[in-house]
C-alpha cells in the first residue's frame, strides 16, 4: 500500500545540518540525509526520493533564510507534518488550516514575524503548489517492474589442511614455476634471434641474385654503341675468366679434401706390428 516512509527528521542532528550546508555536492548531502534518515533506497524507489528531496528543499531553504539550528529543527518538524497530512489523505484546504495552526502555536514563537512569512512562503511554493503530485505519488499505488535472475553460486573447494603443501614442497613448486617461465623467455629469445638471422640470409640471398640478374643483363643485352660493345666483351672476358678460377678452385678444393681424408684414414688405421 501507498503511504509515507517510515523516517524522522529529529533523527538528524546540528552537525549533520550543518554539514549538509556546508557539503559542495549536491549527490554526496543527498545520500548522507538519506542515510540519517534510514532512506537508503532513494535511488531506486520513487517514495522515498520524493522524501528525500522534500527534506534536502527544507534544509537548503533554511540555510538561505540563515535560519539558527533550531528554526532549522522546527521548519523540518512543521515540513514533515504536513507531508504526513498529505499522504493521509488531507485536502490542500486542510493543509492550509494545520500550517496555519502551527505558525501560531507557541512552538513557532522561535521564528521572528518576517521569518513566519518566509516560512508560509516556503511551504506555498513547494507543498501547496504540488500538492497534486504529492498527494497523488503518496496514496495512490505505483507501478513496479520486478525482475528475477537466477545466479549458480560456486564457492571455492579448499582441501584439508593435512593435504595442503609443505613449505619446503612451495618453494620448489615457485622455484619450478620461476625456471619454466624462463626456459619459455630463452625460448622466445632463441626463435626470435632466427627469425631475425632468416630475415637477414633472406635478404642477403635476394640481393645476391638481384646482383647476379644484373651483371648477366649486362652480358646479353643488345649493344647500340661502341663504347658499349667495349664494355660488354671486357664483361663476358671477366664472366669467362671467373668461371675458369671457379673450376680450378673447385678442382683444388676437391684436391684437397681427398688429401685430408687419405692423411685422417692412415691416422685412424691401427699401426703395423712389429717384427719379433
Amino acid at each position: 500500500m501507498p503511504g509515507l516512509p517510515v523516517f524522522s527528521v529529529q533523527d538528524l542532528s546540528v552537525e549533520q545540518i550543518e554539514q549538509y550546508e556546508q557539503s559542495k555536492s549536491a549527490d554526496i548531502a543527498a545520500r548522507d540525509i538519506a542515510k540519517s534518515l534510514g532512506l537508503e533506497d532513494y535511488q531506486h524507489d520513487a517514495v522515498t526520493a520524493v522524501c528525500v528531496d522534500y527534506v534536502s528543499y527544507a534544509l537548503n531553504f533554511a540555510s538561505e533564510a540563515s535560519f539558527s539550528n533550531k528554526q532549522s529543527e522546527k521548519l523540518l518538524s512543521f515540513a514533515q507534518l504536513l507531508l504526513k497530512a498529505t499522504a493521509e489523505g488531507q485536502s490542500v484546504e486542510d493543509l492550509h488550516t494545520t500550517l496555519k495552526q502551527q505558525l501560531q502555536s507557541q512552538e513557532a514563537s522561535i521564528f521572528l514575524p518576517k521569518q513566519i512569512a518566509q516560512v508560509a512562503q516556503f511551504v506555498g511554493q513547494g507543498l501547496f503548489a504540488h500538492y497534486n503530485l504529492y498527494n497523488f505519488l503518496l496514496t495512490q499505488p505505483q507501478a513496479h517492474t520486478e525482475h528475477e535472475v537466477s545466479l549458480q553460486v560456486e564457492t571455492a573447494k579448499v582441501q584439508p589442511l593435512k593435504d595442503a603443501l609443505s613449505e619446503e614442497q612451495w618453494r620448489q613448486y615457485n622455484a619450478d614455476l620461476a625456471a619454466e617461465a624462463e626456459a619459455g623467455k630463452q625460448a622466445e629469445e632463441a626463435a626470435e634471434q632466427g627469425r631475425q638471422l632468416a630475415e637477414a640470409q633472406a635478404a642477403e640471398q635476394r640481393a645476391a641474385e638481384e646482383a647476379e640478374a644484373e651483371r648477366q643483363s649486362k652480358l646479353t643485352k643488345p649493344v647500340q654503341t661502341l663504347e658499349e660493345a667495349v664494355e660488354q666483351a671486357v664483361a663476358q672476358r671477366v664472366e669467362a675468366e671467373r668461371k675458369i678460377l671457379e673450376s680450378e678452385y673447385h678442382q683444388r678444393e676437391v684436391a684437397l679434401l681427398d688429401t685430408v681424408a687419405r692423411l685422417e684414414a692412415s691416422l685412424a688405421a691401427p699401426p703395423p706390428a712389429k717384427k719379433k
